[in-house]
């Protein structure tokens, strides 16, 4: 088995520690590497938002209102947890169908810094970051095409999929053996998450003063 530790903080209390002992062998990633990949993107992603404040189909008051919800919705609810879940993906999906991916990634960042506050190794937060943000990029794209209920269904049901099965390959090359076993209390997260993120959005985007999705204007 490897000697260097990998914390798997994001499965959850009592999963982790399981996945460690099925630990085969680790990614060799050096952690600086990852770290400067997490400012990098987050530098990106600032720099973006900077960059087109003039440039938005809203008004930067409401940009600055709907980065700043999502990373304090998704951080929230990642402190709710009970027997490995938590409510963090309700945040995810609710802002990336809401707000679209703008959002969606300021809430990845929400559930990274949660993630981060367990102990998680540079590895798992730099995984939880992409995974999570590739998601929102799905459900915030979908979002773009129409409100109606089975649109952000869709949406956030590959959210959800992009997630779990971005884990399920970091597991199995890990060589965790029983990764069905160690995804539970994650998928049942990502389910309830799917579930209630797109009723809340269906809801809100259905009031008559709520905006469109936050984009770039042409």
């Amino acid at each position: 088995m490897s000697s260097r530790p990998s914390s798997l903080s994001f499965l959850g209390k009592g999963f982790k520690e399981e996945a460690l002992l099925q630990l085969g062998w680790n990614m060799d990633v050096n952690p600086l590497w990852l770290k400067a990949l997490v400012f990098l993107f987050l530098t990106v992603y600032l720099s973006f938002l900077i960059r087109n404040r003039e440039n938005f189909n809203v008004g930067n008051n409401l940009v600055l209102s709907a980065v700043s919800f999502s990373f304090a919705l998704s951080l929230g609810l990642s402190f709710v947890r009970e027997n490995g879940m938590d409510l963090s993906y309700v945040g995810l999906i609710f802002s990336s169908l809401t707000f679209g991916w703008i959002g969606g990634i300021s809430g990845a960042f929400g559930i990274a810094v949660a993630v981060y506050s367990t102990g998680a190794g540079t590895e798992e937060i730099a995984l939880c970051l992409m995974l999570c943000s590739a998601a929102s990029a799905v459900a915030g794209i979908l979002a773009k095409k129409g409100s109606d209920f089975s649109t952000l269904l869709v949406g956030s049901v590959l959210a959800g999929i992009t997630i779990l099965s971005g884990e399920y390959a970091y597991l199995l090359i890990n060589g965790v053996t029983d990764v069905q076993a160690v995804l539970a209390p994650k998928t049942v997260s990502i389910v309830t998450g799917v579930i209630l993120g797109t009723g809340a959005a269906f809801y809100v985007k259905k009031l008559e003063n709520w905006p469109e999705p936050i984009e770039r204007k042409k």
